[in-house]
């Protein structure tokens, strides 16, 4: 071996071999590259070694297999003696004798001039012997592969010299070689890991949409086919209560006044089904024209005064300017703010506040109503716009109170498809402020 060997070629070497492998991150290419690599920086340093081998743990099996190794005379030849192909030279991990198998799960180094000791099993004592002839190899280097999770494998350095021990920087060399196998090993099932986790969460993934679309269709068509029955329901009803052919008793009139709310939430909670299905189908459109919005929510402020007047509610509205014509979905952004007010009406005490005010700041005009509600725990603002997101803990002690869960999350998706937004300021016990967004083009 070359007596001029030094710690700078040796840290080079290892640089350089770290650099490579780290570039391969599929592991078949990979154990055919360690090997080569390894061995080519061997033959330039004339280290006299003709064979390399790369043996892996393969742990589903429990076994270490011989992965890649160096396509040079002596590996031919010692190859065409034996029985078995490479890929097939496979040692339980049972076989404690085997120096290999030592190797790899003691984390300890070993020499060899006996191939029977790394070779037997799966071949006998006379086969392994008769390879090791074949290929004129005197002395085997076995050094351990480890890696976090442990034991990986071995690498195998044979030559056709006779050595009883190695000098310390051929021994730092080889080993510091099978380090960064190790690392380079390491980093490729880490990917492969990841690769399969990908895949595994794409097809996860995609049957998620696809049941997710199913569901989707699913309510869609629910919906619609309940529309009809109900409006039909409702006619009947209103039609009984109101054009009876005889008087009706007072508990007649009374469940019959019950049973056409009940028939109103279940068509709101329809309706709002139905426009959930279409925003997540994308069949959600908005029809826009010039709409002037101050007056837009004036009217409705004002139509729902009857409401505030039976509850004794201070009812103000203020606007810091006149008129502003928008291009806006009249109907979806009446939607919003009777969702928005209409909540504040349903959820305040008697003799409470609840105030529209609306303001040009920043580019945008804000739309408030602010009530004087039991307002939102801080740790459950997160659920209010979500779907079915009722904040049930807030208005306990108001059992009259009822909704689908769906307004503000329909809300904020049409804010979001006018290019606004739906934010609220509410501290617990106090009341609740909701303000709609829209930039002012």
């Amino acid at each position: 071996m070359q007596e001029q060997l030094t710690n700078v070629q040796t840290a080079k070497i290892l640089l350089d071999l770290q650099r490579v492998f780290l570039e391969e991150l599929d592991l078949d290419q990979l154990v055919l590259r360690i090997v080569k690599e390894i061995h080519s920086n061997l033959v330039m340093l004339d280290m006299g070694f003709n064979i390399v081998v790369l043996g892996l743990i393969d742990k589903e099996r429990n076994v270490l297999s011989r992965t890649s190794v160096t396509q040079t005379d002596e590996t031919r030849k010692a190859l065409s003696v034996l029985p078995l192909p490479f890929k097939q030279i496979d040692v339980s991990l049972d076989e404690s004798q085997n120096y290999c198998v030592s190797s790899a799960l003691n984390r300890r180094f070993q020499l060899t001039h006996d191939w029977a000791n790394i070779l037997t099993p799966p071949f006998t004592i006379a086969e392994s012997q008769m390879a090791q002839a074949a290929a004129g190899i005197q002395t085997s280097y076995i050094y351990p592969l480890h890696g976090h999770e442990g034991p990986l494998g071995v690498m195998i350095f044979s030559t056709t010299a006779f050595k009883e021990e190695l000098t310390d920087l051929e021994h730092s060399l080889l080993n510091g070689c099978s380090d960064i196998a190790s690392i380079a090993v390491q980093t490729s099932n880490l990917y492969k890991k990841a690769v399969d986790r990908s895949k595994d969460l794409e097809k996860t993934n995609s049957e998620l949409v696809e049941l997710d679309h199913i569901k989707d269709e699913f309510v869609s068509l629910t919906s619609h086919e309940l529309r009809t029955p109900l409006t039909i329901i409702k006619n009947y009803q209103w039609m009984a209560i109101n054009k009876p052919d005889v008087p009706l008793g007072p508990a007649t009139a009374k469940f019959l006044d019950t049973a056409l709310l009940s028939v109103d939430r279940l068509t709101l909670l329809v309706e709002d089904m139905l426009t959930v299905s279409h925003i997540h189908s994308s069949k959600f459109a908005l029809k826009k024209g010039d709409v002037d919005i101050i007056s837009l929510i004036k009217a409705i402020h004002e139509e729902y005064s009857v409401k505030a007047t039976e509850k004794s509610f201070h009812y103000p509205f203020s606007s810091d300017t006149e008129s502003l014509v928008m291009s806006l979905d009249k109907s979806r952004i009446q939607q919003v703010y009777i969702n928005m007010l209409g909540n504040a009406l349903k959820f305040t005490p008697v003799a409470g506040t609840v105030a529209t005010t609306i303001q040009k700041l920043d580019g945008k005009l804000h739309i408030s109503v602010t009530d004087t509600g039991p307002g939102i725990p801080a740790d459950k603002m997160n659920q209010l716009f979500t779907k079915f997101g009722k904040i049930d803990e807030s208005y306990k002690n108001m059992p009259t109170t009822s909704g689908t869960g769906l307004g503000l999350y329909i809300s904020q998706e049409i804010m979001k498809l006018h290019g606004g937004e739906i934010t609220v300021q509410s501290e617990y016990g106090k009341g609740s402020t909701f303000t709609m967004s829209l930039p002012i083009v």
